[in-house]
């Protein structure tokens, strides 16, 4: 029994050690997520926002695009980013360097994209979200999530896309706009990691059975 119950123990041990390594894993490398706000029945053409090979963290043209408003009842999203000298850019399209797991460490260094719906008038906004088919997200350990403060609007899961026409992800109460302050989000992407008390009282559990199994020899 109790050499049951130690192979049982270093079983799981290995598998809690496999999910925390399996966790750490390199996310893709490109992917993206695209955003539609409607205003008062209006729109400006979509917004583009993830990861590629080669982009860096500051505005760079032509890897992002400054957003010029349009006149009339126009939604329009964008991303909030400085260049080399500081200063802010809106971007309609803002591709950042890849998400990367931190050496030595297991754990992945959070991008966000600090995004606002603007518009020329005050009203409702429809906000659509979705990942399209050219650039899906594969990878099953990259949390990519809408948010907006704490609250989690939308989480793009692997595997799934949409469309302009067929969103993944529509807000279901319209933010009200006052035509002059903008409705501020964030897009974050990050690797989950398991956190260190969950494997120190997975481990602690594992210890008690073995010790249980001492005790019930003797």
């Amino acid at each position: 029994m109790m050499k049951k119950l130690i192979v049982i123990a270093c079983i799981l041990c290995i598998a809690s050690l496999a999910v925390a390594a399996s966790a750490a894993t390199e996310p893709q490398a490109a992917w993206v997520v695209q955003l539609k706000a409607v205003i008062q029945g209006g729109s400006l053409a979509t917004a583009t926002f993830g990861t590629k090979t080669g982009a860096v963290n500051v505005f760079s043209q032509p890897q992002d695009a400054v957003y010029t408003p349009g006149s009339g009842d126009y939604g329009y999203v964008y991303s909030s980013i400085d260049d080399i000298n500081g200063v802010a850019w809106q971007a309609k399209n803002d591709y950042r360097a890849p998400v990367t797991v931190e050496a030595n460490s297991g754990f992945a260094k959070a991008e966000v994209w600090n995004l606002s719906i603007a518009g020329d008038v005050a009203g409702t906004v429809t906000l659509s979200a979705w990942v399209p088919t050219s650039q899906v997200i594969t990878s099953t350990n990259l949390t990519v999530e809408l948010m907006q403060g704490n609250t989690v609007l939308w989480t793009a899961l692997p595997n799934v896309t949409g469309s302009a026409s067929s969103p993944n992800y529509t807000n279901a109460t319209s933010f009200a706009y006052d035509g002059n302050t903008p409705i501020n989000l964030q897009l974050v992407a990050f690797v989950p990691v398991p956190e260190p008390g969950s494997l120190v009282a997975l481990l602690s559990g594992l210890v008690g059975l073995v010790g249980y199994g001492i005790r019930r020899r003797k």
